[in-house]
């Protein structure tokens, strides 16, 4: 899974990434699994015409609105300018960002250290460029099913394009292809290509899961020394469930195989809760601690090990 996931951090523009994504943590990562959530706005973002929403994880926000088009923006952080997203109200929208961090002149460079990284210059501010980054994104929803495309020029150029089609094989019924190119300025361009298939299982009532698995390859020269990395499978399942009206509890678990060096890392698993407020939700990761030590977890003697959280409101 880790060449999926990187790959959709790309496609989603990762100065971008925000909304529900705790949920989607909590669920094994993937926001394109799950169609409902807002999350999705930052991978096909013409799905920001589902919702008007106010979201923050403490550090953050993002609103979004409108009766019939959708305008939206994000606070961002300390060097993004400007975070913005539309919707025709229909089936098409797009994002647009522009970071900009100033240029560290040779009168900052304390240490005249300009380029070099000797120890005498670790503690020295070192001469730089200023940059702007630009991202841009478009989605749009077609007859076969959903489409995101991303840029951005963030230490290059860096493009990505994502497909969701409700079309499957055998016991899967929906399809996910990712395709990336990041073309640094320095250096070979790296590539990505994903392929999975997955579907949502209706286990019990107010419980659902997901089963998704994949193939995944990227050229990139870092991994296995200059192989790059062939996966297959790439493995989630993730369930959903409501433990009362007013709380859901969230597993996932992902693993991958890699062909190329023969291993993997094992599974990974991912908790979390989510509480409906009536006018807002809260979602937020939690320890293992939660099933280990449920009595006093949940009856607040021992702490929940949440170390995030997003709080949602919708309208």
């Amino acid at each position: 899974m880790k060449n999926v996931k990187t790959l959709l951090i790309l496609l989603s523009i990762s100065t971008f990434i925000f909304a529900s994504q705790q949920r989607v943590d909590a669920l094994g990562g993937n926001a394109a699994y799950w169609h409902d959530d807002d999350a999705n706005i930052w991978v096909f973002p013409h799905t920001v015409n589902n919702y008007n929403i106010a979201n923050t994880d403490g550090s953050d926000f993002y609103v979004s609105w409108g009766d019939g088009s959708k305008f939206g923006f994000a606070g961002g952080t300390a060097s993004d300018m400007l975070k913005l997203t539309w919707g025709n109200g229909s089936n098409m929208g797009a994002n647009f960002g522009l970071s900009m961090t100033p240029e560290v002149t040779a009168a900052d460079d304390s240490g005249n250290c300009g380029d070099a990284m000797d120890e005498a210059c670790d503690d020295e501010v070192k001469a730089a460029d200023a940059v702007n980054v630009i991202t841009v994104g478009f989605g749009v929803n077609m007859a076969f099913g959903d489409v995101g495309v991303a840029f951005d020029n963030d230490a290059g150029t860096n493009l990505g394009l994502v497909l969701r089609a409700q079309q499957g094989f055998w016991i899967w019924d929906n399809t996910l292809v990712n395709v990336g190119m990041k073309s640094p300025e320095e250096g070979d361009a790296v590539m990505d290509l994903g392929v999975n298939l997955y579907t949502h299982l209706e286990i019990a009532e107010n419980t659902t899961g997901l089963w998704a698995t994949g193939f995944g390859w990227t050229n990139d020269a870092t991994l296995n020394d200059g192989d790059g990395d062939i996966t297959f499978p790439a493995m989630t399942f993730a369930v959903e469930s409501a433990m009362q009206d007013w709380i859901d509890v969230r597993a996932g678990f992902t693993k991958n195989w890699s062909i190329t060096s023969t291993s993997s890392i094992g599974v990974t698993p991912t908790f979390g809760l989510g509480f409906n407020y009536g006018s807002f939700n809260l979602d937020v990761d939690v320890g293992s601690s939660l099933f280990t030590n449920p009595v006093q977890t949940i009856t607040g003697y021992s702490a929940l090990g949440a170390t995030g959280f997003n709080l949602t409101y919708n309208w």
